[in-house]
């Protein structure tokens, strides 16, 4: 697979699993950043982080109102996590870099929450993708230290 091919195919694999939790998008990243030449490394990061945040953004809009997903199991999921962002609407901001960062809260579930909860999407957008791009870069880094190592 070249390149090319391959930052394209994580950056489609990113995009659904922002959206289906059962595609885990670090392990994506992870071994496409092993896979790849070292000066692919930051397309790599930025490629995934865009596909990623694109995905959110649809969760964002679906929790609005505007675009509707089956809410089915996830239900309870996200009905505590609204009430928790809305407990703490004075911080959202670093509510949805931590979250967009770490996984904790789901970002998932955040995504959805912020807005139900009509969080700016622009603070949302730009946060979220500050968080996003740490935590790719932090996942690209560790294969590339394993690489330098040997």
């Amino acid at each position: 697979m070249t390149p090319l091919l391959l930052l394209f195919s994580t950056m489609g694999a990113c995009f659904a699993g922002s959206i289906i939790p059962l595609v885990n998008t670090e392990l994506v990243i992870f071994g496409a950043a092993a896979a790849l030449p070292t000066d692919m490394i930051v397309p790599l990061i930025v490629f995934a982080s865009l596909a990623q945040m694109a995905g959110k953004c649809f969760l964002y809009f679906a929790g609005s109102g505007l675009l509707t997903i089956p809410r089915g199991r996830f239900a309870d999921r996200i009905n505590t996590a609204l009430a928790k962002v809305q407990q703490q609407r004075g911080a959202s901001r670093l509510t949805i870099f931590a979250s967009a960062a770490t996984g904790l809260p789901p970002f998932y579930a955040l995504s959805l929450a912020s807005g139900a909860l009509r969080v700016d999407f622009r603070q949302f957008l730009f946060i979220g993708l500050a968080g996003r791009t740490l935590r790719c870069a932090a996942i690209v880094l560790v294969p590339q230290l394993i690489k330098a190592a040997f």
